[in-house]
């Protein structure tokens, strides 16, 4: 009757791992039902036996054991596996497979166990693209966001304010916003005053951005010029980034296990594969040098890795166009830019403007990286209202070989050859010592300039620092010396032109505390970035400044607190609450009751680190990692699914029929095994509810099932 179940339970097994792999793209035939041959079957009884198959404990399984070999039952196998069998006996109604010489099989009668060596080039190749694993916006989650911002100065004879609020609806890639902006100035009554400004943006295409803006005062800037200014009108981007990726990474796998990619440490990706030579495709690259490792979940162990290095120079991302126009500063303009990394080695930049009764600003420059020598080369010009033509010419290189670097800059004004200047400088990093200098000339003024600057890092906890620099007109000089006796506490001291000595104090990695001394007062600084950013500041002249900024976010009836204003909106989900959470080391806040936090200010093609502060899991939950680096790819909503990365555990005593704790024991769920201390207990993973399990101690054995009790005892 045990064999029958067994039986029943492997074929059940089978199909459902069989329909599971057919969904991954393989060089492996499918597999249909094993054929089972005629064939003469050993006179040996069968034999009970727990059966392993690489790092996979397949439990227990039957087996007929003779001088002939070894034949195990058809069910030990899983489908995925049966390129392995040499040949299929039926053998008193059950089956068995022998297998293929090129598979290790090794009978232990001391515990009564076989484990079978796999031989993954026995089972074909399988393929997986990981670059359509990347994050996709979602389109079911409206998005309604308020940021603020409050600020004041008071002091003795002056007081300002500002305010500004923006709310925002964002539905699927539509985003819309106002800005209401207010400021005062006890100094100027008169620019008291109330400004409005307007932003909708929508993505037309995956590389091609539209945003209308209108704004009433100098707060947008020209992204062509780079001018503060109130430019309103029409922006168009163009940017067909493509992140970098690693074509393909191939190795051999054992058993069928779930896969975890890192890049630098950071889990990126995960993916359930089958044995045999695996081959990841299209691994996205976060970074511009590092490691992808491949660690295999069951056995915790890695697979596979491989170091990159995309270069010093910047990854080939296709042109970037901007073109913009409307109204700057209230006259008709129109302006245009491009940026291109055409490959690791050379880029190119190019911009140009015109404005009403102000002129046309041309520029275009290329820049070329061959380690270790790097090149750049500009040329600008200015025409401006009355005609009159102005050009520039800009050159320079840089030289870097090992600890060691120099360069030189020149600019040579066309209209005025004389009027050329020059600049040299020098670095070095090595042992702790870290020197630069700069020297400079003049020619219109014929006036020369020189800086230098040394730091020791004499310890891990002391740091000195020294800076000269001259010029024609003054000079400075300066020794900056930098103690930090814990990691929350940082004193500083500088002897110049002003001496201060200052100490900061850390509570945490939000909030801290500054005091600074100089011959003209003290001040205290005060900083918190938790849910909102606060900065406080008060000196002994009498003023104080008071700074807060935070942001506002409703997204499918879950209201949370940032800090950060702009870019994309990423929803994680952990299902553990209370959970502190950081997005490239800055505070965001917690996650609420059901484990849910929102993250703002997500950038796009810009890898992002998501880490959870582990000193806030409960006893009962457990992490397999912490820290996650992920990438968007568009503008728009996104959601991570983190649950499955916590394990939620609760305590339950387990007892025999007769009451008694079953003490120093074990519980078998499935294949994972419990051991119970002294009391009978042992943390189970929720997981497991309603799950039957066997509870063993020695030859005793009975079944319990796990309910969401704090207490279980053994079935009738």
């Amino acid at each position: 009757m045990k064999r029958s179940r067994w039986r029943c339970l492997s074929l059940l097994l089978g199909l459902t791992l069989g329909q599971a792999s057919a969904q991954q793209t393989s060089t492996q035939q499918a597999q249909g039902e094993l054929p089972v041959q005629s064939a003469t079957c050993p006179a040996v009884d069968e034999t009970l036996i727990s059966l392993q198959v690489g790092d996979d404990n397949r439990g227990d399984a039957t087996a007929l054991i003779s001088g002939a070999g070894i034949l195990i039952s058809e069910g030990g196998l899983l489908p995925e596996e049966a390129t392995y069998i040499a040949e299929t006996l039926l053998c008193a109604g059950n089956s068995y497979v022998r297998l293929k010489p090129q598979v290790g099989v090794v009978f232990s009668p001391g515990n009564q166990q076989i484990v079978v060596t796999p031989a993954p080039l026995l089972l074909g190749q399988h393929d997986y693209d990981l670059a359509t694993g990347s994050l996709s916006p979602s389109t079911r989650l409206p998005v309604l966001r308020l940021t603020y911002q409050v600020g004041g100065r008071i002091g003795l004879q002056l007081a300002t304010a500002q305010t500004e609020i923006s709310p925002e609806v964002r539905l699927g890639k539509a985003t819309a916003a106002l800005r209401l902006r207010g400021q005062y100035d006890s100094s100027q009554p008169q620019s008291t005053a109330a400004q409005l400004g307007f932003r909708a943006s929508y993505p037309l295409t995956r590389a091609l951005d539209a945003e209308v803006l209108y704004q009433e005062d100098r707060s947008v800037t020209s992204s062509v010029s780079g001018a503060a200014s109130g430019f309103s009108g029409l922006r168009l981007t163009y940017h067909p980034a493509q992140v970098p990726q690693l074509k393909s990474l191939t190795f051999l796998l054992p058993t069928r296990n779930t896969l975890e990619i890192y890049d630098n440490g950071f889990l990126i990706q995960s993916v359930d594969a089958l044995p045999g030579r695996v081959n990841l495709q299209n691994i996205p690259l976060h970074y511009q040098k590092g490691e992808i490792s491949v660690r295999a979940v069951s056995g915790a162990r890695e697979v596979a890795h491989i170091s990159y290095d995309l270069g010093s120079a910047p990854v080939s991302t296709g042109p970037q166009l901007l073109a913009e126009g409307g109204w700057l500063d209230q006259h008709a303009y129109v302006g245009t830019q491009l940026n291109w990394a055409i490959n690791p080695h050379w880029a190119m930049t190019g911009a140009a403007s015109w404005q009403d009764q102000v002129g046309a600003q041309l520029s275009a420059g290329v820049s070329a990286s061959f380690d270790p020598v790097s090149l750049n080369a500009s040329i600008s010009a200015v025409l401006d209202a009355q005609n009159k033509l102005q050009a520039a010419l800009n050159a320079g290189i840089n030289y870097t070989l090992g600890d060691y670097g120099v360069g030189g800059v020149v600019s040579l004004p066309l209209d005025n050859l004389k009027a050329f200047q020059v600049s040299f400088t020098s670095s070095l990093n090595r042992s702790g010592v870290n020197v630069t200098s700069s020297f400079g000339y003049q020619n219109s003024s014929q006036q020369f300039s020189g800086a230098l600057s040394a730091g020791w890092q004499v310890s891990q906890q002391l740091a000195l620092q020294n800076f000269v620099s001259v010029t024609g007109e003054s000079s400075r000089f300066g020794i900056r010396a930098t103690y930090t006796p814990g990691p929350n506490d940082t004193l500083r001291t500088e002897a110049s032109a002003r001496p201060s000595v200052s100490y900061t104090h850390a509570f945490n990695d939000a909030t801290s505390v500054k005091l600074t001394t100089d011959f003209s007062g003290a001040q205290l600084e005060y900083r918190s970035q938790s849910l909102v950013d606060a900065y406080l500041l008060a000196d002994t002249s009498g003023m104080a400044v008071l700074n807060v900024r935070g942001a506002l976010t409703l997204v499918a009836g879950q209201l949370s607190a940032g800090l950060n204003n702009a870019g994309n909106i990423l929803v994680v989900h952990t299902g553990v609450p209370n959970l502190r959470i950081s997005l490239n080391g800055q505070p965001q806040g917690r996650t609420d009751a059901a484990g849910d936090v929102v993250l703002s200010g997500v950038d796009a093609d810009v890898p992002q680190l998501i880490r959870f502060n582990l000193d806030d899991l409960p006893l009962e939950v457990s992490v397999k990692n912490n820290e996650f680096s992920v990438r968007v790819v568009e503008a728009g909503v996104y959601e991570l699914d983190l649950r499955d990365q916590f394990t939620v555990s609760r305590l339950i005593t387990f007892k025999w029929k007769n009451g008694q704790p079953a003490a120093e024991g074990r519980l078998v769920v499935g294949r994972k095994t419990y051991l119970l201390d002294a009391d009978g207990s042992a943390f189970v993973d929720s997981a497991n509810r309603d799950l039957p399990a066997e509870l063993q101690f020695g030859d005793e054995k009975c079944n319990v099932l796990l309910r969401q009790l704090s207490e279980v005892t053994c079935q009738p």
